[in-house]
């Protein structure tokens, strides 16, 4: 039951601070946010950015970059299971960023996805 004075049980923001408490998560290694970790953040903040991708449900468009992202990484699609979170994380920015620069470049099919060697 939620207490009358705390968050909505949907505000992540509550749980977010329990995450950072969290002895096992390694939170002194921090990297740069990418370009997709940019665009979602404001997707979360109910921002609408200029990429084609806005004009989805943010969590059907990072879908798309994931498929395409572990499809652009193995000769053969990898199972989730088979991949770290930072090997997946990856392959969504790779694809993240193929899309919206194909977009922005007038291109149909990017040329990355037409020549692309896979990464075993």
């Amino acid at each position: 039951m939620v207490n009358p004075g705390s968050a909505p049980a949907f505000d992540p923001v509550p749980r977010f601070a329990e995450l950072e408490q969290i002895p096992n998560c390694d939170s002194t290694e921090r990297v740069a946010p990418a370009a997709y970790d940019l665009w979602l953040t404001q997707r979360l903040q109910g921002l609408q950015g200029s990429h084609w991708l806005d004009q989805f449900d943010f969590q059907a468009a990072t879908e798309i970059c994931d498929l395409l992202g572990r499809t652009l990484v193995r000769a053969a699609f990898p199972q989730l299971r088979d991949m770290s979170p930072a090997d997946r994380h990856a392959a969504i920015c790779r694809a993240f960023n193929i899309l919206t620069e194909a977009v922005m470049d007038g291109d149909l099919l990017p040329p990355a996805i037409l020549q692309r060697k896979a990464v075993v």
